[in-house]
């Protein structure tokens, strides 16, 4: 019991920064291809807020591929969707 307490303390205090510095690290060696980019463009350009959807297997390179979009995702309540969100908002800190 103490171990399980112990590793979600840990995921919840060091993921964050850990997934911050992956997407970045990532982001500068990938390429990103958009299909029908047009489709997300038509709401920015109208100014409509919008949502984006994807798969869990697609989460940890949102950050970069809509960077300074103006975009809001949903992000699950677990503990994964927790820790890219923090890590994706600005709000990541460097562990002490």
């Amino acid at each position: 019991m103490f171990l399980k307490t112990l590793k979600k303390k840990l995921v919840a205090w060091l993921g964050p920064w850990l997934a911050y510095w992956t997407i970045n690290i990532l982001g500068r060696t990938m390429q990103f291809e958009e299909i029908n980019p047009e489709i997300p463009r038509r709401f920015w350009n109208k100014g409509i807020p919008a949502i984006g959807a994807f798969w869990h297997g697609r989460l940890l390179m949102m950050p970069i591929v809509y960077r300074g979009k103006d975009l809001s995702f949903l992000v699950s309540p677990h503990r994964d969707g927790q820790v890219v969100g923090k890590a994706s908002d600005g709000s990541v800190s460097m562990p002490s």
